[in-house]
């Protein structure tokens, strides 16, 4: 043996595989990192999608509920305006044809108008009490309340007749102007319509 010659160690075959390679087992390991680390980013991007899914699912819930309230509150307001237009023809009708009118005391919603410098009839008068207006006798189906008007004799003018000549003398007549009012209801008593007309009979 040569005096002047060094031994080296060498490492044990497993720790490099076979004298410099990487063994099966380190192998595997440095697969399995790119492996983990794809599985952690499709964890994220899964969650991610959840989430906007959840999100587009409770906006939709919010707009569809929207919607069906904005179609029950115009259901709700058609229905008071029809019923509101009932009762104002229900008080009207009194006033019409050659017949005699109704005493303007405060019964059945039959009232004088007040003095201008005082609040209006329609505006002073309790809508709740059946006693202070006049309650559509026929009731309607599906509403809250029955709808309810009241009628005020404001004044009596002097016009020329409907039928009158057109040339000649003319004589005036006498006409009585009426201002009648009413309110209707849906089915919720918060939902109403008032409604008012002038009318005039000679």
């Amino acid at each position: 043996m040569n005096p002047h010659a060094r031994s080296r160690s060498l490492p044990p075959e497993g720790a490099l595989g076979g004298f410099g390679r990487p063994s099966a087992t380190e192998a595997m390991n440095a697969n399995l990192k790119p492996l983990r680390r794809q599985r952690g980013a499709t964890l994220v991007v899964g969650m991610v999608m959840l989430a906007m899914l959840g999100m587009i699912g409770v906006v939709s819930y919010a707009v569809a509920s929207m919607e069906d309230r904005m179609v029950g509150n115009t259901r709700e307001g058609m229905r008071a305006f029809e019923s509101a237009e009932a009762s104002l023809r229900d008080c009207e009708a009194p006033l019409g044809g050659v017949g005699s009118l109704p005493n303007f005391n405060g019964t059945g919603g039959m009232y004088e108008a007040a003095a201008i410098s005082v609040m209006p009839r329609w505006q002073s008068v309790d809508w709740n009490n059946a006693d202070q207006v006049r309650v559509l006798a026929s009731e309607l189906p599906e509403v809250g309340r029955q709808p309810r008007c009241i009628v005020e004799q404001i004044s009596m003018v002097d016009e020329m007749p409907i039928d009158g000549a057109v040339s000649g003398p003319q004589v005036l007549v006498q006409q009585t102007v009426f201002r009648v009012t009413s309110m209707g209801y849906g089915r919720n008593v918060a939902a109403r319509v008032q409604l008012q007309s002038t009318f005039r009979r000679q």
